[in-house]
């Protein structure tokens, strides 16, 4: 493709990031339902304070719910990082999904070029999930959706990088490994996917450009999450003890 034809192509990317970018903003000031409000309790607690809450304030409020929370810390300790940047009110709160769904888009674009060898294949990919209802309402949505989603394309884009090119952006391992971790932080049910990812990697990957150092950082990011839940049911009382989602809610909370 001509280097002219290659930039008009990139340049296609921007109506859809503004169009994205729009459409979520027209719900911004929707009052929060009933997920969104776990989602600021984790995060802030249940009674509005002047001032933020510490990670470790975070974390302590997720155990203390008990198996009744199906949810690892990973998107309540940004939440509450980003309540710092917008502040905690409904429209501020949902920015972190706004954002995180931008960087999906352009995220999704590398790995179709990545994939395809062409930008117009990079652009269909993101217009693909960029075009779709359910993206564009879990953009403006309190919840931890997009930043999986961000993890998932993050963590796609680096490992096909990795694997087939010989010069990689700089920090490629990191954000590979930080896109394992942190998903599977923010969604159980994420590892199921990196699982595949896992799968292929061992029986079907080529075993000459940096295999090694790829299924180190899986399993790493594996041994992180276990000792998660290692720490999380050592923390559990009696009552309370058990997976994630296996109890009913307590009265307390």
């Amino acid at each position: 493709m001509p280097n002219s034809s290659a930039r008009a192509v990139q340049w296609l990317m921007l109506p859809l990031l503004l169009f994205v970018w729009w459409a979520s903003f027209q719900y911004f000031d929707e009052m929060m339902w009933y997920d969104e409000y776990w989602s600021y309790t984790y995060a802030f607690g249940n009674m509005p304070t002047t001032s933020i809450s510490s990670p470790a304030d975070v974390i302590t409020r997720v155990i203390e719910a008990g198996a009744w929370e199906r949810h690892p810390p990973g998107y309540y300790l940004l939440l509450n990082a980003s309540g710092v940047l917008f502040g905690t009110s409904e429209q501020g709160l949902r920015f972190l999904s706004l954002f995180a769904g931008i960087l999906t888009l352009a995220w999704v674009y590398q790995i179709g070029k990545l994939i395809t060898r062409s930008r117009v294949g990079g652009l269909g990919g993101a217009l693909t999930i960029g075009m779709t209802t359910f993206f564009i309402n879990y953009t403006h949505d309190i919840r931890m959706y997009t930043v999986v989603l961000l993890c998932m394309s993050v963590t796609l884009a680096t490992y096909w990088q990795l694997t087939t090119s010989k010069k990689v952006m700089f920090g490629a391992r990191v954000i590979f490994f930080m896109g394992i971790f942190w998903g599977m932080f923010s969604l159980y049910a994420v590892a199921l996917s990196y699982a595949f990812l896992g799968v292929y990697h061992v029986l079907f990957a080529s075993k000459k450009r940096r295999w090694l150092q790829l299924l180190l950082l899986m399993l790493i990011a594996v041994a992180g999450m276990v000792g998660w839940i290692g720490y999380y049911l050592l923390t559990q009382d009696d009552a309370g003890r058990g997976l994630p989602g296996n109890s009913a809610p307590p009265l307390s909370l």
